[in-house]
């Protein structure tokens, strides 16, 4: 085992653990959808989601500043993401969740962490599970919302 994938082994438990725990408020969203919750709901479980993006949309910065699949326009489109998402906390719940659904769409496909030899082989798959579920989630939120 090579030293850059011992850390990530080590921290394998805990990195797992906030993964999944983080899916907790996208998992709210579809019940906020259907059941009558507080209205200061809506608004955090949405700025969560973009934080969430945000903080995705910073592995992109990293592999530009790492030299893995560096590219000028990696960096931009970290930015566009989030950009473009922003606006959801404007919006009412099913066109938030549309949006951010795209935001997470895009970057799940540009990132493409299951495709890189440069993390461990667990952290790929990992990621490639929660940011499905996550955009899965939003769009389930978006279509009860657009439907209900």
């Amino acid at each position: 085992m090579s030293h850059q994938c011992a850390t990530p082994d080590r921290l394998r438990p805990i990195v797992k653990g906030l993964g999944w725990g983080g899916m907790l408020p996208f998992l709210m969203l579809p019940l906020v959808s259907i059941i009558a919750l507080p209205a200061q709901l809506t608004p955090l479980l949405i700025t969560y989601c973009l934080l969430i993006l945000s903080f995705l949309c910073g592995t992109l910065w990293m592999e530009a500043i790492l030299g893995h699949r560096a590219t000028t326009w990696r960096v931009l489109a970290s930015n566009l993401i989030l950009l473009g998402a922003w606006p959801a906390i404007l919006l009412p719940l099913p066109g938030a969740a549309s949006l951010l659904a795209l935001g997470f769409g895009a970057h799940l496909w540009l990132d493409a962490p299951w495709q890189q030899t440069i993390h461990a082989p667990w952290y790929g798959r990992l990621r490639l599970r929660l940011s499905s579920l996550a955009t899965a989630l939003l769009v389930i939120t978006a279509l009860l919302g657009a439907f209900l």
